[in-house]
């Protein structure tokens, strides 16, 4: 559902989504699941602007404003991050290790897709993340 709907915006508005576009009232179901990173510094790092509950609680630890360089073995997910926000193209990924989490038996399954608020610059990620077991 986070895809369909950040593509039927990408398309609509013939350039990629702003944070500005998006509607938490449309995705209200999603929102638990949901969270937004602002770029720092060109790709150096990356904050948690907004976590929603279910991924704090599943990560056993508020990630709302914390730096991902401040969490250990963050190095995966800041590489993947930056090559999202030069090639502009969503990823999705399945069954991830979550070994920056406190809880390190959890595993996730995230999608991430850019937002910028000019055309060539990828400020923010919007991010769907569910945590469940590896034996799925």
């Amino acid at each position: 559902e986070l895809y369909r709907y950040w593509a039927d915006l990408n398309s609509g508005l013939g350039r990629l989504p702003a944070r500005r576009d998006i509607s938490p009232q449309a995705i209200k179901m999603l929102l638990p699941h949901i969270a937004i990173a602002d770029v720092l510094e060109g790709g150096v790092d990356f904050r948690f602007r907004i976590c929603g509950t279910m991924i704090s609680e599943s990560a056993g630890a508020e990630l709302t404003g914390k730096k991902w360089g401040d969490f250990p073995h963050s190095a995966k997910i800041i590489e993947r991050s930056k090559r999202l926000i030069t090639s502009h193209a969503p990823y999705y990924g399945t069954n991830i290790r979550a070994i920056w989490a406190p809880k390190d038996f959890q595993h996730y399954s995230v999608l991430a897709l850019p937002l910028a608020n000019d055309e060539n610059r990828v400020d923010m990620i919007l991010y769907g993340v569910v945590f469940h077991a590896l034996d799925l």
